[in-house]
């Protein structure tokens, strides 16, 4: 697993990275797979699972892993 908390550099292969608001996260992936609190998690074809944590509207952290 991988937790990113903060802006720097890294960001996925759409470009959502930490400071991302709302609305690009579900732009870009759609609605989320599962909406739990202000965490929005999805899962894609190829095993990862993403989770970006909200805050404000906007990306406060994002965590990558794969399903075992």
């Amino acid at each position: 697993m991988i937790h990113i908390t903060a802006n720097n550099g890294f960001s996925t292969p759409s470009g959502i990275h930490v400071g991302s608001i709302r609305s690009e996260v579900i732009g870009t992936y759609g609605k989320p797979d599962i909406h739990y609190g202000d965490a929005l998690y999805y899962k894609t074809d190829s095993g990862v699972n993403l989770v970006f944590h909200m805050r404000n509207g906007r990306v406060a952290s994002m965590n990558l892993g794969w399903d075992a």
